[in-house]
């Protein structure tokens, strides 16, 4: 498995980037938001990969953030949505805004998405919804401090969890808040 890769950028275009790696030249599909992040042709890069194998092709795929690449796999894990369907998602959502449509059942929002039609957007829901609502719900939460907590190692759900078993949350400093976040386990 391809983790990450880090090279020069040869060739780039809104979807696909092509990277000097020890002298080879490897191409990436990208999502257009990480194509925004990387930089222009020239400049040094890192990207989380992900490949695909399939019967005739070896496909590489890129991300700027882990996070992109877990949507992704989750996108593709559902039968019949591949990897041009879920990097355009990717391409024209955020990963938040992805798992509140999943979560909110929004077939009409899929279906604005090129690849994905009224069957796969059903689809698409139908199979990852439980996994959607299994996340926690992080609103209403000190954003800083949940950040700070998921930086130190502890899980998004564990965060939120110590963060929901602090009174008067909202009075408190986030320097305060980590601490006693911290001290709960």
């Amino acid at each position: 498995m391809i983790e990450r890769i880090r090279g020069k950028i040869l060739e780039k275009s809104p979807t696909s980037v092509v990277i000097d790696v020890g002298g080879l030249g490897i191409a990436v599909g990208v999502p257009l938001s990480t194509s925004q992040k990387i930089g222009t042709v020239g400049d040094e890069v890192g990207l989380y990969t992900q490949l695909v194998i399939r019967e005739q092709s070896w496909e590489l795929f890129g991300f700027s953030q882990i996070a992109e690449r877990e949507v992704f796999n989750i996108l593709t894990s559902v039968s019949g949505v591949g990897p041009k369907a879920a990097l355009n998602l990717l391409s024209r959502m955020e990963i938040d805004e992805i798992k509140s449509v999943i979560a909110r059942s929004q077939t009409d929002v899929l279906t604005t998405v090129p690849g994905i039609g009224k069957k796969k957007a059903a689809k698409i829901i139908f199979e990852l919804n439980e996994k959607i609502a299994k996340e926690p719900a992080v609103s209403g939460l000190p954003e800083d401090a949940l950040k700070a907590l998921v930086a130190l190692g502890l899980s998004k759900r564990e965060a939120a969890e110590r963060l929901r078993k602090i009174a008067d949350i909202n009075t408190l400093s986030v320097s305060d808040i980590l601490k006693i976040a911290l001290r709960n386990e």
